[in-house]
């Protein structure tokens, strides 16, 4: 290396999806507070990682032969991607590590093959990220001290509320809306209510609520006695459902993560 050439560190590739963006981009901070000047890191999402007006699949072309480590941020949905097998592929065949970070409820022991034959570690697992820490310091020869996991565990695990419950309750409710916006209008309203629905509406409708019934927000019903009435009409039979609040309802509506806050608070 020629006097005043600056010496090019180890590259670590963080392979994600566009949606678990956070998770990387937050364990890429903690890389660079835990060893300052020791990698270089690449993330297809951060605009550090990739110049504007560089072409992107290229960039990841050329950090995947030159990184020195492959970590997969891996969920359920991640693992199912196109992109992060190929990813993970092009690593498998460089030989070169490759460490599935597991969150939002995937876990170490559910990771489908091949990703199980791989030394996964659970993203908010003190202990599993002070041992992939203290390798990263070992195989690399940079200096140990005790690393402080405190502010990247809160951000992910804020990242993954968000991520398993905010944005499924949310989109179900989205859902609920565009079966039949009357459902929305009727829960600000009432606590209980029936509505007249078509078979086909509420075959649609019970496949959202169902989720939104497991997380104890609203449940969904055909009604009975004096409430079960049908009715024939040439758009065929409708029949009355019942819509119940159940008792997570009332935090979840006060909750400003919530898709209708503004609508059901003013």
């Amino acid at each position: 290396m020629n006097q005043g050439e600056k010496k090019k560190n180890p590259l670590i590739f963080i392979s994600h999806i566009v949606e678990e963006k956070t998770v990387a981009i937050e364990l890429k901070k903690l890389i660079e507070r835990s060893f300052p000047d020791g990698f270089e890191i690449f993330v297809s999402s951060d605009d550090e990682s990739i110049t504007l007006g560089k072409e992107w699949f290229d960039s990841i072309i050329k950090a995947l032969k030159k990184c020195v480590i492959l970590i997969i941020v891996s969920s359920e949905k991640s693992i199912k991607r196109l992109w992060i097998n190929f990813e993970a592929g092009t690593a498998w065949i460089r030989e070169i590590p490759i460490i599935p970070l597991c969150h939002s409820g995937m876990e170490p022991s559910k990771l489908p093959l091949p990703y199980n034959l791989l030394r996964a570690v659970s993203a908010t697992n003190d202990s599993d990220l002070s041992m992939i820490f203290s390798k990263l310091a070992n195989d690399f020869e940079l200096d140990t001290f005790i690393f402080d996991f405190s502010l990247y565990l809160e951000n992910v695990r804020e990242f993954e509320e968000k991520y398993m419950f905010w944005d499924i309750v949310n989109d179900s409710f989205n859902q609920v809306r565009e079966i039949d916006a009357r459902i929305i209008e009727g829960l600000k309203s009432h606590n209980n209510f029936i509505i007249e629905l078509s078979e086909t509406k509420a075959i649609s409708l019970e496949k959202s609520i169902k989720i939104l019934e497991e997380r104890n927000i609203l449940k969904f019903k055909i009604g009975t006695g004096k409430e079960s009435a049908s009715k024939m009409t040439p758009m065929g039979t409708f029949y009355n459902y019942k819509i119940e609040k159940l008792p997570d309802f009332n935090g979840v509506i006060s909750d400003r993560n919530f898709v209708y806050y503004d609508y059901f608070n003013n």
